[in-house]
């Protein structure tokens, strides 16, 4: 969980929307993993948000489809 978090952290110094994105759909899965049920929904918003900013809408169908299955 821990470095999920950090992956997360250094995404966010870098100009690439998709890493980022990419990072938080990871500590969702992990997230999850811990039966951490709401911080990984909240997690999936955010990569879903920067999905879709980028317009990566294959990825953004995709942690879509992860919240409903």
């Amino acid at each position: 969980l821990e470095e999920a978090r950090a992956a997360v952290e250094r995404a966010a110094l870098l100009d690439d929307v998709n890493l980022s994105a990419d990072a938080y759909a990871a500590l969702a899965f992990v997230l999850e993993a811990s039966g951490r049920d709401g911080e990984a929904s909240a997690a999936r918003e955010e990569a879903h948000g920067r999905y879709v900013l980028k317009g990566n809408i294959v990825a953004a169908d995709a942690i879509s489809a992860s919240r409903r299955a």
